[in-house]
């Protein structure tokens, strides 16, 4: 069994001088239990990496004291009761060390759980939170593990020290004799996110890794770099940490060097060495896909479903943050600038939408240290398509937060904060794209 571990560091995290939250481990038991295990720490837990570490211990160490055989024994609550035990025990050691003066708060040991225990017969998959699983068998996918977010937002997600952890917690078993499974992925969010973007869904690129995997393209951990370093089209995908457990079942082992995380940021910059790179765009494979500006749009259809609303901070906080990051100190994001493309989704005639920035992205006014404006030009379209326009331009400091959105409260008071008036006060779209991705909405 050939295991590939990789850990790298989020472009974010290093410029910001904060280490890797994410956590990966790999053992084999006496009792014959192979474990994987991949636990992510939240980047606003006083304790992230803590976290995420101790979650791994408490699991492989409850697997090596039970086989998996007693463990399915169990019925399903007691099961999914015992692996969240395992890990909070493991917690509160963590925080008995420290010796605290005040009771610590459970956000700040917040870390989601992604795990694969197999023995000769059984495969036994765990996912808490976000991030992927997926399991694949001669080209075909077998089993596949998708985020769970809360109220279907993403990056806002559940951890072992959640209430209801129980409850979100996902188990699901294989018989190897039923059901062969050759190659077997997990990933943290950060990973899963551009394994989502490449082909507009993660099955078909998790696939096609995996066929390099057979063909024995990649075989260690610098090939798996390499082509996971080839799958971000755009650095802005690689701020948060990636953790990816990568297992061939028929490889024969090869030497194991101990995981160190690998720095993005250098990966990022050896790929594009001159100044001039090329621009993200969008990739929408939909022949019924119609694009158009955003004032264009505004003005025939009027505002945006709150996963639209979602859809477009995302993007283009992401966009507008990558063309900062070649340089530009302020860019266009008029109405008449931002594109929206919109396309098809399903055979009722139900629309998706996909938004980029223009193809003239620079304002030809724009002045060193005006980056703050293009925070607040985005807060303004976002409010645009919560058919909150008037209320945003009328506002004297803050803008009020949409009483018909259903999006979360949170999600609004930093798009509110982007669109300060007061620019001294205002965030800027690094900022705002760092509560939008990053942010750790507890319980």
């Amino acid at each position: 069994m050939n295991i590939m571990r990789y850990l790298g560091r989020g472009i974010h995290h290093e410029q910001n001088a904060m280490p890797c939250q994410d956590v990966i481990l790999d053992r084999r038991a006496e009792n014959g239990n192979q474990i994987l295990a991949l636990s992510d720490g939240a980047s606003s837990a006083a304790y992230a990496q803590q976290a995420a570490v101790e979650n791994c211990r408490g699991l492989c160490a409850y697997f090596e004291e039970h086989s998996l055989e007693d463990f399915l024994a169990l019925d399903e609550p007691a099961q999914k009761r015992a692996i969240v035990d395992a890990c909070c025990c493991t917690l509160l050691e963590f925080l008995a060390g420290l010796e605290l003066s005040e009771r610590a708060n459970r956000a700040d040991l917040a870390a989601t759980l992604l795990f694969v225990v197999m023995d000769e017969r059984h495969i036994l998959i765990g996912h808490l939170g976000d991030g992927g699983i997926f399991c694949v068998d001669d080209g075909k996918m077998v089993y596949a593990s998708a985020p769970d977010n809360r109220n279907g937002v993403s990056n806002r997600t559940y951890f072992t020290v959640s209430p209801d952890a129980d409850r979100h917690l996902r188990l699901h078993t294989l018989d190897r004799t039923q059901t062969p499974v050759r190659n077997i992925l997990l990933t943290s969010d950060g990973a899963y996110h551009a394994l989502k973007e490449y082909y507009g869904s993660a099955e078909p690129t998790v696939l096609e890794m995996i066929e390099l995997v057979k063909k024995g393209e990649v075989a260690d951990a610098a090939g798996l770099r390499s082509v996971l370093s080839q799958i971000a089209l755009a650095p802005i995908q690689r701020m948060d940490d990636w953790s990816v457990l990568l297992v061939d079942v028929q490889q024969p082992v090869p030497p194991q060097e101990p995981v160190e995380p690998v720095s993005m940021l250098r990966e990022e910059e050896a790929k594009y060495p001159s100044a001039a790179k090329k621009p993200y765009r969008y990739r929408v494979r939909d022949c019924h896909a119609r694009e158009m500006t955003w004032a264009a749009y505004d003005k025939a259809y009027g505002g945006l479903a709150d996963a639209d609303i979602e859809t477009m901070a995302l993007e283009l906080s992401r966009q507008i943050e990558q063309e900062h990051l070649r340089g530009s100190d302020c860019v266009d994001v008029r109405p008449e600038r931002v594109r929206v493309t919109v396309r098809r989704a399903s055979a009722d005639g139900a629309c998706g939408y996909a938004f980029r920035l223009g193809s003239e992205r620079r304002k030809k006014t724009a002045r060193a240290g005006e980056r703050a404006w293009d925070a607040y030009a985005l807060s303004a379209l976002l409010y645009q398509a919560a058919g909150e326009g008037k209320a945003f331009a009328e506002a004297e400091r803050f803008p009020p937060i949409p009483r018909a959105s259903g999006l979360p409260r949170t999600f609004w008071q930093a798009v509110r904060r982007a669109g300060c008036k007061d620019p001294a006060r205002r965030l800027t779209v690094e900022e705002l794209r760092l509560f939008l991705f990053a942010q750790e909405l507890g319980d």
